[in-house]
């Protein structure tokens, strides 16, 4: 279920406690990806890639 809602998302935010979120911008919603538990400082989000070598967006 995860994947299916993860291809709406158009944006990708990681934050310094450990959470990845996805965001859809039409409905203005947001939606946590990072398996249950409490966040932790030391799981931080510091870098996000995707895409192959010869993409320059």
């Amino acid at each position: 279920m995860a994947a299916a809602a993860a291809r709406w998302n158009h944006v990708w935010v990681g934050t310094e406690t450990g959470i990845l979120k996805g965001v859809n911008l039409q409905r203005k919603q947001a939606a946590n990806f990072t398996a249950g538990g409490q966040p932790r400082r030391e799981e931080a989000v510091s870098a996000l890639c995707w895409g192959t070598g010869g993409e320059t967006q």
